[in-house]
């Protein structure tokens, strides 16, 4: 099996896993995550099957070797798919949804967030992410 790490310290860090949601996938993927998670903020995951909710949530659940967090107290509205599995935002599309740190208003937030798009928009349908430590940096410059 074959899984590709770009040597780039770009945001995020592109990994593809040429394999199906098999544990020998899981395992090498496991390995790297939570290094390359501190190198770079975020990783995109590409090549992967399509997994329903429930296959996601249990590949989220054991890629990051933490339980999955119900969508609490937040007035945005979605779809619950499984537990700890969710639409996202569900807004119109010609509205646009600044850059926050999910469920920060929370007294447990999410250590890591999880994205998958199982349907592929015909047009726009971005998920802008940032990187929360680049942005504090700069702020700090700034102040």
């Amino acid at each position: 099996m074959t899984h590709g790490f770009s040597n780039q310290r770009d945001f995020p860090t592109i990994i593809e896993a040429y394999s199906s949601n098999d544990e020998t996938t899981l395992n090498c993927l496991r390995v790297h995550v939570q290094q390359k998670l501190l190198e770079s903020g975020a990783l995109l995951i590409r090549k992967l099957p399509v997994l329903n909710s429930v296959e996601f949530a249990k590949f989220a659940r054991r890629l990051s070797g933490l339980p999955l967090q119900n969508y609490v107290g937040g007035v945005s509205p979605r779809h619950r798919f499984a537990s700890g599995v969710y639409t996202s935002t569900e807004y119109a599309s010609e509205l646009t949804l600044p850059l926050h740190n999910e469920m920060s208003y929370t007294n447990r937030w999410p250590k890591q967030l999880f994205f998958a798009c199982v349907i592929t928009p015909k047009e726009g349908g971005e998920t802008p992410i940032a990187d929360s430590r680049a942005i504090l940096s700069k702020l700090e410059r700034i102040l």
